[in-house]
């Protein structure tokens, strides 16, 4: 079985959590389409790496599989594309994935608290997942009609989620070393 609550996942997510709501935060205006544009190079990038492999295959048979490779990526070059240059019209998807990522966020620092708040009567744990649980919902259903302010208070949300999942960590591994 995988675990997804482990010491170095729980790191990685924190630090990440706190890079983003810092980004929010402090540039709610510019974020969206910058990390709609972002996203769209990104989808766009095995298309032009496909068509650096056409250009410059040696074989016929190396020329044959990059022009396959070339041809079945174009698609998401058309749309990484579109999203480069219409961000705007990704906002709303963004934010509504952003949502869904608030609420798992939420589940799974729920789900990786709950014993040891529930065992060391420290309750208070709990806060904070169920607040981006909360703001994760809350996201998905107005998504459409989400504002710079709720981007910040998202900014906001994902940065004390991961200040508290490493405040989380490390209690919970203070604990497990006390047993």
């Amino acid at each position: 079985m995988i675990r997804i609550y482990t010491p170095t996942s729980t790191i990685i997510r924190s630090i990440i959590a706190i890079l983003i709501g810092v980004i929010m935060v402090i540039w709610p205006d510019k974020v969206n389409s910058l990390i709609i544009t972002v996203i769209g190079a990104v989808i766009m990038l095995p298309t032009i790496i496909a068509l650096f492999a056409f250009l410059f295959a040696k074989t016929q048979e190396a020329k044959k599989k990059s022009q396959t490779t070339l041809f079945v990526s174009l698609g998401s070059a058309v749309l990484g594309l579109i999203m480069v240059l219409y961000p705007a019209r990704f906002i709303s998807l963004f934010t509504l994935f952003v949502g869904i990522v608030l609420v798992f966020a939420g589940v799974m620092q729920t789900a990786g608290v709950l014993k040891y708040s529930i065992q060391t009567k420290s309750y208070w744990m709990l806060i904070m997942p169920l607040a981006v649980l909360i703001t994760g919902v809350i996201t998905v259903v107005y998504y459409n009609n989400i504002t710079n302010m709720m981007l910040v208070l998202i900014g906001v949300i994902s940065l004390l989620y991961g200040v508290f999942e490493l405040l989380n960590y490390y209690k919970v591994k203070s604990s497990i070393k006390r047993v």
